[in-house]
């Protein structure tokens, strides 16, 4: 899907929603990428792409171990990233993974960047990040999750004063959100859900056409229960 949905998309001339591509209905800013090299006829670009993401990983994980663990640690960190196999699996070909990551890490390193020089410029880089990845995956969630928890814990050790709290989410969750955003508000409009297959408010005929057993409740003990169903019933 990470080629064929940029590409009925690039047909059409806009956003749509793809009853036969379905994983092209969620967020997905780091396959429209491959729009560029698409348009010019080359699926090759966009293998290239994805393969830039991951080592953009890896440079980025040498100079996060470097900046906080010492030069000989970042060259190991990194030695260790390029040594996976997902390297050579899905890094020379045109898929979301690595663009995620390089999203997600990137987004912690400016969040780090914050914490020791206390310049507001470096969360609201964080929440430009966030939001791409956001933007990208829905397991995207996961890192300003674990972003927001350590904010908390920082105005806990620090300030304690209501004012602070709401300055640092603003600058973090602002941009994060205005990013983000039109993916989820396209999920509402369209298919009733803004995380759609989840949480769906219906057997609605264009969630029926695009996965079977769409519905999966708007309750509070739907929402408590998805994790479980997701691991019983697969996805």
């Amino acid at each position: 899907y990470h080629l064929p949905g940029p590409k009925r998309f690039l047909e059409l001339g806009r956003l749509a929603p793809l009853p036969d591509v379905q994983q092209a209905n969620m967020p997905f800013t780091v396959d429209l990428l491959y729009l560029l090299g698409l348009a010019f006829g080359s699926a090759e670009l966009a293998n290239a792409l994805h393969l830039t993401f991951a080592l953009l990983v890896a440079a980025a994980t040498f100079s996060f171990g470097r900046e906080h663990l010492g030069e000989r640690v970042g060259w190991i960190a990194a030695a260790t990233f390029l040594s996976t196999t997902m390297i050579s699996v899905y890094g020379p070909v045109a898929n979301i993974d690595y663009g995620l990551a390089l999203f997600d890490f990137l987004a912690v390193c400016a969040f780090a960047r914050w914490l020791r020089s206390r310049q507001t410029g470096w969360l609201v880089v964080a929440g430009i990040l966030i939001g791409f990845a956001l933007g990208s995956k829905y397991l995207g969630a996961l890192t300003p999750l674990a972003l927001g928890l350590a904010l908390v814990a920082d105005w806990l050790r620090r300030s304690r004063r209501p004012l602070d709290l709401l300055r640092a989410t603003l600058a973090i969750g602002a941009p994060a959100a205005l990013i983000a955003a039109p993916w989820y508000v396209k999920n509402l409009l369209w298919l009733g859900s803004p995380v759609w297959p989840f949480l769906t408010s219906g057997p609605q005929y264009l969630n029926i056409e695009l996965m079977a057993n769409a519905h999966m409740g708007r309750g509070l003990l739907d929402l408590a229960l998805l994790p479980l169903r997701l691991y019983t019933e697969g996805s």
